[in-house]
């Protein structure tokens, strides 16, 4: 225990390691009254020549990593200086280095090494997008905590990529993880951090560091040299991974994977492919509600292995029946990093789980990845939620959407129904169990749904019937003229009248007057989606009650919202895209699963219920829909 001193403000308590030509100490501010990791440099021990230069670098350090803010980096506190030492308070972690983890444990199991690998190359990923490059990723760089989590440390030789103090010839690295271009004295960017983080995979993947011997002899292998693949040294890594990390490893940096995103996402499937793994990855997974048979939605989403009930739980495999099923693809987006952490700590152990800070950056991704749920925030800056669901509908049409606001905006509400075709509408705070649920099923739609096209547009004539159900035949009146050269057009003016129309004659679009006194349209048209979800349904209302719209967006799935008075020429436009979604159902009924509601219990009632729902139940689906199927 090194003797009581002071530096700066804070009181060491003892010399916990070195990091490069700094001492680390354990030290407490008594001002906060923590406990961190204190990096210092004794100005005295550096000699003129260098020390200008020394000092800057270790600025440079603490101005890089300060501005990283990641569950996965040790926080940088502050930089200061007093005569004797410059010094960097850091956030202190109580752990062991990956350095020392695996000369305590050198082969870490497959499962250990896949939730490793995503948590560093996420790190990386906030890093690099911060434009900041680590350049000396190694083990001794990396903490790992008791509970599995890492972060990553000392960016002393990190450089801001605007930064005019960087000099890009400087060889600097620790040479077993430097990438070729280090060696050759050329510029380090982003694609060096993935070299060497694929080299410390590769190391946990066979055990070993791809390249040995001394330093020249490292040097030349890594410029001149493929590695032996991780699979011909521990046998039980799958081939797929082989590929993944050799990318990583590839000689030029044009060649290797070009983002860290690609890189986890990349390993994360090739892992996948390992049977052994099937067990692992199940782990905190069940199904829940055993009492009951599942739904047909909830079966799918059991077998995928997307049930999950967050805290403490019986752990046992989903029913696959020996079915090996890829992990779907999620992506989070929210300007807050909080709300992100959160988010994929839930979800981690069974998802690929990715997350944006922005619309814009949300939507790149998507450009270049397939994403079976999208689940965004609504306030953000730049681009809200609702703008970029309808982006979203456009471009990745398969893809299942998802709002999750912390406030009842009801132009928002409106606009993610109308634009952008919510599956649920999801309110801050949310509630774990409820929210897993609601996204094991929207997983299960997406994956059944990867390879399915939505038909676009009205190809022709229908005998498909929009039916009007109002108290008043003006807006009945007004729907004939508008669509007469399209479609039928019928009338009902209460619940009785609407269903014999229904057993008559084939009902596409139901338009539905939602304030019509006494006859519980709300209920209704809960229940006939979810009997009937091939029926569209277009509401109209004078009411402005968030929650209602939220319940309807939940448990009715309606198609379209329209306000009073109403704007005729919408009315059509909105008519005519339901009648274009209804002929897409009857084209490939298995876009019915996108339909899916919850279970409007409060309305499974006796007296009216009862009666509107044996009424529905005696209709026949006109798309092929088999009773009971999702």
């Amino acid at each position: 225990m090194t003797a009581a001193f002071t530096i700066g403000k804070y009181e060491v308590q003892g010399r916990i390691g070195e990091g490069g030509v700094a001492l680390v100490y354990q030290a407490y501010d008594p001002v906060i009254q923590r406990t961190v990791a204190l990096k210092a440099l004794s100005k005295a021990l550096l000699g003129p020549a260098e020390r200008d230069f020394i000092l800057q670098r270790f600025r440079r350090e603490a101005q890089s990593a300060g501005r990283l803010v990641h569950p996965n980096i040790v926080a940088v506190f502050e930089y200061g200086e007093d005569e004797e030492f410059a010094f960097i308070a850091m956030e202190f972690v109580i752990g062991e280095s990956l350095e020392r983890h695996l000369q305590r444990n050198p082969r870490p199991e497959p499962i250990w090494i896949r939730e490793f690998a995503a948590q560093l190359l996420d790190a990386l990923e906030y890093s690099h997008s911060h434009g900041v490059i680590h350049r000396d990723i190694k083990p001794a760089n990396i903490m790992v905590m008791k509970e599995g989590r890492i972060k990553v440390s000392d960016f002393g030789i990190a450089r801001i990529e605007t930064s005019a103090t960087t000099q890009g010839s400087e060889w600097v690295g620790t040479p077993n993880y430097m990438a070729p271009e280090q060696f050759q004295g050329q510029p380090a960017d982003h694609r060096s951090d993935i070299y060497a983080a694929g080299v410390v995979i590769y190391e946990l993947l066979a055990g070993r560091r791809p390249f040995q011997g001394d330093t020249a002899e490292v040097m030349r292998q890594a410029v001149q040299v493929m590695p032996q693949v991780p699979s011909e040294i521990n046998p039980e890594v799958p081939s797929a991974a082989d590929d993944v990390v050799l990318k990583a490893l590839a000689k030029r940096p044009v060649d290797r994977w070009q983002t860290a995103h690609e890189f986890a996402m990349a390993f994360e499937q090739a892992l996948e492919q390992r049977p052994s793994l099937d067990l692992d990855l199940t782990s905190g997974l069940h199904p829940t509600n055993d009492a009951q048979p599942p739904s047909g939605l909830m079966t799918l989403a059991r077998r995928l292995g997307m049930v999950r009930t967050p805290g403490p739980t019986d752990i046992r495999p989903p029913e696959s029946g020996g079915e090996t099923v890829s992990r779907p693809r999620i992506l989070f987006v929210d300007d807050e990093e909080r709300i992100l952490t959160a988010l994929k700590s839930l979800f981690r152990s069974g998802y690929h789980v990715f997350t944006a800070t922005s619309g814009g950056q949300a939507l790149e991704f998507l450009r270049r990845f397939p994403i079976h749920v999208l689940v965004s925030d609504q306030r953000m800056p730049g681009m809200n939620g609702v703008e970029l669901l309808r982006e979203v509908k456009e471009i990745s049409p398969g893809t299942v959407r998802m709002l999750l606001t912390g406030y009842s905006d009801l132009a928002a509400i409106v606009g993610s129904i109308n634009e952008g075709e919510v599956y649920r509408f999801v309110s801050k705070p949310w509630n774990n169990q409820e929210i897993v649920g609601i996204v094991a099923e929207a997983a299960a739609i997406g994956v059944a749904l990867a390879e399915t096209r939505t038909a676009h547009g009205l190809v022709s004539r229908t005998e498909a019937t929009v039916l009007v159900l109002d108290d008043a035949q003006e807006l009945y009146r007004a729907a004939r003229e508008l669509l007469a050269d399209v479609c039928p057009v019928a009338y009902a003016r209460d619940l009785d009248e609407a269903l014999q129309v229904m057993r008559e004659v084939e009902v596409a679009v139901l338009v539905a007057d939602l304030d019509m006194p006494g006859a519980a349209i709300a209920s209704f048209l809960k229940l006939l989606k979810s009997e009937h979800p091939e029926i569209l349904s277009i509401v109209i209302t004078q009411a402005s009650d968030s929650e209602s719209i939220i319940e309807l967006i939940n448990q009715a799935q309606m198609f379209r919202f329209l306000n009073k008075p109403v704007n005729l020429s919408l009315m059509k436009s909105h008519a005519l895209a339901a009648l274009s979604r209804y002929q897409a159902f009857k084209a490939d009924p298995q876009l019915l699963q996108q339909q899916h509601v919850q279970e409007p219990a409060k309305a499974r009632g006796g007296g009216l219920a009862g009666t509107v729902l044996d009424g529905l139940r005696a209709l026949r689906s006109r798309v092929g829909l088999q009773q009971g199927q999702p």
